[in-house]
């Protein structure tokens, strides 16, 4: 993850308009081509963009 990466723009695990959790989890498990990932304390991301940071 880059350094520069502000964090304060992110809700901790909270769901926003853009994705939950759970979206988030389903659709990490599609991109890693890996049906069992699972993770704590992921931030959600609120557009596509800080989807594609994190």
């Amino acid at each position: 993850m880059k350094k520069d990466y502000d964090f304060s723009k992110w809700d901790w695990m909270d769901d926003n308009d853009f994705m939950t959790y759970n979206d988030l989890i389903l659709r990490l498990r599609k991109d890693l081509k890996d049906p069992e990932f699972f993770a704590y304390d992921l931030f959600v991301p609120h557009d596509e963009e800080e989807y594609q940071k994190c």
